[in-house]
């Protein structure tokens, strides 16, 4: 997968993107999770940093690109499992080499959903449940809660209507016949066409929910999420959930 350049010092790759994180602009970096074109058993991160972070938009999960002048770097994790990491240069230079993702699959439906597992995912956003949860083709909440995308507090994009594509999310089941889907910090999100509406939509309008979400674990985010949306449906004209959780901040 490798091959070596300029007398050692740099590596060029030709790989395929498994996954790819969001964009840290305080730490001005991205990572990208990728496997060997040749040797897909083969894998490693990438990091763009500093002046590379402006090729996150062109980084695309499925797709095979090319790079060169990389520097390796050999890390070593928690478990003491070592990992080939590789590091733009001011030489680096990566091209497209295939946008073919035949092999890179899509569910569309709630019964191709296997619980517990990570899949990508392609539908249009039908509602939103409340903070940080929407709903896609009328029938599966998403939790945007622990996203780590930027655009997301803003609301860029994310509206009824948008057909987007989710990948590497997981497969939550919550009851009989309920299964949703939920994002992390290894998720990401592709627009494949934006809404016609032009209505605000703001993902993150309750600071108290916020405030929670960023304080649990996914596993209880979504719990939490859960039962606001219960007692909301079972009280609606009584509480909010500003009201459900107020005071809960100091707790």
């Amino acid at each position: 997968c490798e091959s070596l350049l300029s007398g050692n010092s740099h590596v060029s790759v030709r790989f395929k993107v498994s996954a790819i994180s969001a964009a840290f602009p305080g730490d001005q970096l991205f990572i990208v999770d990728v496997t060997c074109v040749k040797n897909p058993a083969s894998a490693c991160f990438i990091v763009f940093a500093k002046e590379h972070i402006h090729f996150h938009p062109f980084i695309r999960v499925g797709c095979s690109y090319i790079a060169s002048f990389l520097r390796l770097k050999i890390i070593q994790d928690a478990k003491q499992v070592t990992r080939p990491v590789l590091l733009l240069t001011s030489l680096s230079a990566i091209h497209l080499i295939s946008e073919l993702r035949f092999d890179l699959k899509l569910c569309n439906s709630q019964s191709q959903l296997v619980p517990h597992s990570v899949v990508n995912y392609e539908g249009v956003i039908t509602g939103q449940l409340m903070d940080g949860v929407f709903q896609l083709d009328h029938n599966i909440n998403v939790y945007f809660t622990h996203a780590r995308l930027h655009w997301l507090r803003a609301g860029i994009g994310l509206r009824k209507g948008v057909h987007l594509r989710l990948f590497n999310v997981h497969v939550v089941y919550t009851g009989p016949d309920m299964i949703d889907l939920a994002l992390c910090t290894y998720s990401s999100v592709e627009f494949v066409k934006l809404s016609a509406s032009m209505d605000s939509c703001l993902p993150w309008e309750n600071p108290a929910i916020a405030y929670w979400c960023n304080r649990l674990n996914l596993p209880h985010t979504i719990l939490l999420c859960r039962t606001l949306m219960t007692l909301k449906k079972k009280f609606r004209r009584r509480i909010s959930s500003s009201q459900l959780l107020q005071g809960s901040e100091s707790c």
